[in-house]
C-alpha cells in the first residue's frame, strides 16, 4: 500500500491491485472506494499515516460495484459506526441481491479482463450492506457538501463526486 498525499485533506491510497481516495475532515474521514477484499490493512495504514484514528472512519463511497471499488466496504463497514453510500442502481449488486450484467467488453479487452478479473475477486466484491442509496444531485456529508453525479456508462450506478466549496 502505498499512500499519496494530493492535498492536505485528499490522499490517494494504491492498494497492491486498484486506489482509492481518503478524505480529512476535521469531524471524520471519508473513503471514496474500498480497494478489493482484503485492503482494510492498507486503508488502516493510510488512515494512520495520515496522523488519523481508524475510528475516525464515517462513511465509504463506492463509485461503482466492481470488486477493485467495492470489495473492501464490508471489512471497512464493520469497524463500527461507518456507512457504506452507493448508487441505487449498483445498490443491489453492492448488497448480493442481484448479479451484475456482463461486460460489453471490445475484442482488445477481453485478455485484459481475463487477466484481472480473478485478481480483483471477480466482477462483484462481497456482499456489503448499503446504508444509503444515492441519486444524482445528491448531497453527501463531507468535503463542505460533495455532490453526487451520475455517470452511467462502465456500471449503471458510476458515480462521481464534485465538491465544490474546494474549488472556492
Amino acid at each position: 500500500m502505498e499512500s499519496v498525499e494530493i492535498t492536505p485533506r485528499l490522499h490517494l491510497v494504491r492498494y497492491a491491485f486498484g486506489q482509492a481516495y481518503l478524505w480529512l475532515d476535521d469531524d471524520g474521514l471519508t473513503m471514496v472506494d474500498a480497494g478489493i477484499a482484503g485492503s482494510a490493512s492498507g486503508t488502516a495504514a493510510a488512515i494512520r499515516a495520515a496522523g488519523r484514528e481508524l475510528g475516525e472512519l464515517r462513511r465509504v463511497v463506492l463509485t461503482h460495484f466492481h470488486a477493485d471499488h467495492a470489495g473492501g466496504a464490508a471489512e471497512l463497514r464493520a469497524w463500527g459506526d461507518v456507512e457504506v453510500l452507493a448508487h441505487r442502481a449498483d445498490a443491489p449488486v453492492v448488497r448480493g441481491d442481484q448479479l451484475p450484467a456482463p461486460p460489453v467488453l471490445l475484442d482488445w479487452e477481453r485478455p485484459l479482463f481475463e487477466q484481472n478479473s480473478p485478481q480483483a475477486g471477480g466482477l462483484t466484491g462481497p456482499p456489503c450492506p448499503v446504508d444509503r442509496e444515492l441519486e444524482d444531485g445528491d448531497e453527501i456529508g463531507f468535503g463542505g457538501g460533495a455532490r453526487v453525479l451520475q455517470v452511467p456508462g462502465h456500471t449503471d450506478g458510476s458515480i462521481a463526486l464534485h465538491l465544490p466549496a474546494v474549488h472556492r
